[in-house]
C-alpha cells in the first residue's frame, strides 16, 4: 500500500489497521449479524435457530441461501418467491450470503418495534389529504398502537387458536366493540348504563364507517395469523436495548471513536460491566494488568458495584413499576389539562370548571392588612394558600376503590421473589392491571383533530415503554 505525503509517494509503515468495513454505513448491520451468526456456526458450534428483531428487511434478506442454494437445498428446480409491498407475487431478491452448510434461522418481531411500524403507517394516513384521511387525527394513531400494545401482551396466555380474534381487538376496541378484548380492557365487563355513565371517546361505526374500512384495511396486515404469531411468543429486546444504551453513554453517538483504539476499549467496558460488574470487571482489569488492588480501592469499588446492583433489582420490581408508571399517569393528566386549555384559549373559549366560574362571579376582597411570607403578595400569609404564586397542590392519595386489588398485588410483591415474577410471564395479571389503567386513560382522550400541543403528553412513550416502565 503506497501513500502520498508532501508530493512524495512513500510505503504505508506497518501498522494495525481498524478499517473492518467497505461500504455504506446502513449496510454494516447486517453484514455484522451474518459475520456473528457464521462465528457461532463455525468456531462455537452453536446453531441460532431463531432471531428476534426489529422489521429491518435487509438482516432477514441477508441471512438466507441465496437461491441457488435454496433450490439445490430443497431439491427443487422452482426459484423461490415473495410476495411484494403491492401484493405481488415476485422473485425473492438475492441478497442471501448464509452458506449452504448451514441452516437458515426463522425471525420473530420485537412487539414494541412492531408497535412503532404499526403507528409509522397509521401517522402516514393521518397526514393524507383532508379528504383521504377520512377525519383521522393523531389521537386515533396512538390510541390504536396502544390497543396493538395490550393486546399482543395477551397472546402468550392463549391458544393460537384465539389470535385472530384478539387481534380484532386492536380496530374493535376503537369503535367501542369489546366483544374481542383481552384483560386489558375493563369495559368489556361493563352493563350499558355502567358504559353509558362514563366519559369515554369512541368511534361510530355507523358514523365513521369510511374510516372503519381504511383503518381495516392499514390493520388487516399487522393482525393476521402470521404477523401475530411473530409477536405472540412472550419475549421481548429490553435487555439489548439497556446494553446499547450502556455502549451509547461510553461511546456516544454523536463522536467517532471508530478511527482508534478507543471504540474497541469503550465497547469492550461496557460489555465486561455488564456481565461481570463494576467490582468484578476492574478486579479482573486488575489482575490483567498485574496490579494489586488495595483494600481501600476494593472497598470503594464493592460500595460503587453494591449501589449498582440494588439499584438495577429495585427498578425490576413490580412496585416500582407501578409506581413509575403512576407518575406517567400524573404527567399525562397535567399534560392533556394543558392541552385542553390551550385550545380553549386558540378557540376564544374560557376554560374553567363550573364550580370555578362560579367563585370567579363571587370574588372575595382582599384583605391588605395582611402580606404573603413567601410571594409578598397581599391578601393572604403563606405559600399554602391558594392565591399564593408558589402555591403547590397536595398530591391525592389513591381512592379507596382501588385499594383491593392494589393490596392483592402488594402482597405478592413482598414474597421476596421478584426477580422470578418478572421474568415468568404469567407476572402480567399485574402489568394487564396496569395496561388497563393506561387504557382507561387513553380512551379518555377526546378524538379531535387540534394542535400538535395536544400530544405533548405522550412525548416519552415510546421510550417508557422500551425501558419497561409501561
Amino acid at each position: 500500500m503506497w501513500r502520498t505525503r508532501h508530493g512524495v509517494d512513500e510505503a504505508v509503515p506497518a501498522h494495525e489497521c481498524l478499517v473492518n468495513h467497505d461500504g455504506s454505513p446502513g449496510s454494516m448491520e447486517p453484514i455484522a449479524v451474518l459475520d456473528m451468526y457464521k462465528q457461532m456456526y463455525d468456531e462455537h458450534q452453536v446453531i441460532v435457530e431463531t432471531l428476534i428483531t426489529d422489521d429491518d428487511s435487509t438482516i432477514k434478506a441477508k441471512l438466507k441461501w441465496s437461491n441457488a442454494n435454496h433450490m439445490a437445498n430443497n431439491n427443487s428446480n422452482v426459484v423461490p418467491t415473495i410476495i411484494n409491498s403491492g401484493g405481488n407475487e415476485v422473485v425473492r431478491p438475492d441478497y442471501g450470503e448464509v452458506p449452504a452448510y448451514m441452516p437458515e434461522p426463522t425471525f420473530l418481531a420485537d412487539p414494541g418495534h412492531r408497535k412503532k411500524t404499526l403507528k409509522g403507517v397509521l401517522y402516514k394516513l393521518e397526514q393524507q389529504k383532508k379528504a383521504d384521511k377520512k377525519t383521522m387525527t393523531k389521537c386515533d394513531c396512538v390510541r390504536i398502537s396502544t390497543n396493538f400494545a395490550y393486546m399482543t401482551r395477551t397472546l402468550p396466555g392463549v391458544d393460537e387458536s384465539e389470535w385472530v380474534d384478539r387481534g380484532k381487538a386492536v380496530l374493535e376496541h376503537h369503535f367501542d366493540n369489546h366483544e374481542f378484548c383481552g384483560s386489558f380492557c375493563t369495559r368489556k365487563d361493563m352493563s350499558d348504563a355502567d358504559r353509558a355513565a362514563t366519559t369515554k371517546y369512541y368511534r361510530n361505526k355507523e358514523k365513521d364507517k369510511e374510516l372503519y374500512k381504511l383503518l381495516h384495511e392499514a390493520i388487516a396486515r399487522f393482525v393476521a395469523l402470521d404477523a401475530l404469531r411473530e409477536v405472540g411468543h412472550g419475549m421481548d429486546t429490553l435487555v439489548n436495548e439497556s446494553l446499547n444504551n450502556s455502549i451509547a453513554w461510553l461511546a456516544p453517538k454523536n463522536k467517532t471513536y471508530s478511527m482508534s483504539h478507543s471504540l474497541l476499549n469503550r465497547i469492550s467496558v461496557a460489555i465486561a460491566i455488564n456481565a461481570l460488574g463494576i467490582y468484578g470487571f476492574f478486579q479482573r482489569l486488575f489482575q490483567l494488568l498485574h496490579i494489586d488492588m488495595t483494600p481501600d480501592v476494593a472497598h470503594y469499588l464493592k460500595q460503587v458495584d453494591a449501589r449498582r446492583t440494588y439499584r438495577i433489582n429495585k427498578s425490576q420490581e413490580t412496585k416500582q413499576k407501578r409506581r413509575r408508571q403512576e407518575k406517567f399517569h400524573d404527567k399525562l393528566m397535567e399534560h392533556t389539562e394543558k392541552a385542553k386549555k390551550e385550545r380553549c384559549k386558540r378557540e376564544g373559549a374560557v376554560y374553567q370548571p363550573g364550580i370555578g366560574m362560579a367563585k370567579a362571579q363571587q370574588q372575595m376582597p382582599v384583605d391588605t392588612t395582611i402580606r404573603c411570607s413567601s410571594c409578598r403578595q397581599l391578601g393572604h400569609k403563606t405559600a399554602g394558600n391558594k392565591l399564593c404564586r408558589n402555591f403547590k397542590p397536595r398530591k391525592r392519595k389513591q381512592k379507596a376503590t382501588a385499594s383491593a386489588t392494589t393490596d392483592t398485588a402488594d402482597a405478592a410483591d413482598d414474597d421476596g421473589n421478584d426477580a422470578a415474577d418478572n421474568n415468568d410471564i404469567n407476572e402480567s395479571k399485574d402489568q394487564l392491571r396496569r395496561d388497563a389503567r393506561e387504557l382507561d386513560l387513553m380512551d379518555a382522550i377526546p378524538l379531535i383533530d387540534g394542535g400538535d400541543e395536544f400530544f405533548d403528553s405522550f412525548e416519552d412513550e415510546d421510550e417508557l415503554i422500551e425501558a419497561g416502565i409501561i
